[in-house]
């Protein structure tokens, strides 16, 4: 499978039952109204002269995904900097108005989604198992159009934008580790797909067989995209400390992964 980097608008939740997701959609509705009514009436008695940061300060954002949902958004591993989180959508599902920070969702299953913007643009998006996309912070909601479908997301905290750049530069390790980057190491299996000045990520792409050289990793975060005769399992994911190893593939079949690893960091927590 050859990887399709693509540019993604994170996503959503759903609760139980139409009239449910109606009321939670109303209220938050009325609660930003209300806020917008009062504080035009505060900037009209105080004097206000800019009535647009009035209504954009009244637009508050609605709940991040995982306190709007936890039944289908759940923290897999968090650090001061980001929350790993397993998504869930089951085919149908639709969400309603929530936020996430800037992020990357990775997909280790098929998905068709529906996603509508707070501004009201609509766009159904398609995935393969194995693609990874990032973007920045953003408010909507989505439906699952698709079958049922898991994907991991990482979130950034506190961060709107993600600042895609691909320095190509190879990362600093602690000097206890006496390995290379896997980028320089062994360029064939490794290789950089999203990176801004907080995380990378790389997609591992080893074929059955096949062992890498020793190098070395920062703290990181790895999710699986394929399963594996070996007992992986495609969305099996873990978190560690930087280290350095060699990393042979018994199988017969490719083992193919995406790291998250945090740069200047030796310790996943700190």
């Amino acid at each position: 499978m050859s990887p399709r980097p693509t540019w993604h608008e994170p996503l959503s939740r759903r609760t139980n039952g139409l009239a449910e997701e109606g009321t939670h959609s109303m209220k938050w509705l009325a609660a930003t109204s209300a806020a917008v009514v009062t504080l035009i009436l505060l900037s009209v008695f105080f004097g206000t002269t800019e009535p647009s940061a009035t209504l954009l300060a009244a637009q508050a954002a609605p709940p991040d995904a995982v306190a709007a949902d936890p039944a289908r958004y759940s923290v897999l591993y968090e650090n001061d900097v980001a929350q790993m989180i397993r998504v869930k959508y089951q085919a149908g599902a639709r969400s309603v108005m929530h936020s996430h920070p800037a992020g990357c969702a990775i997909f280790y299953k098929d998905a068709a989604l529906k996603v509508t913007s707070s501004t009201g643009e609509v766009r159904t998006r398609h995935y393969r198992a194995g693609d990874v996309s990032c973007g920045d912070g953003n408010s909507h909601i989505t439906e699952n159009v698709g079958p049922d479908t898991e994907f991991v997301q990482v979130h950034l905290k506190n961060r709107k934008t993600f600042d895609h750049l691909q320095t190509g530069r190879s990362l600093v390790y602690p000097a206890r580790l006496k390995a290379p980057d896997p980028i320089d190491a062994d360029p064939a299996h490794y290789f950089v797909q999203f990176e801004n000045d907080v995380v990378r990520l790389a997609r591992i792409k080893v074929p059955g067989g096949v062992k890498t050289p020793m190098h070395a990793h920062l703290a990181y975060c790895i999710v699986e995209i394929r399963d594996m005769e070996t007992g992986v399992k495609a969305g099996d994911s873990s978190c560690g400390n930087a280290m350095a190893h060699e990393s042979p593939n018994n199988a017969k079949s490719v083992n193919e992964a995406i790291t998250i690893e945090f740069k200047n960091r030796d310790s996943f927590k700190p």
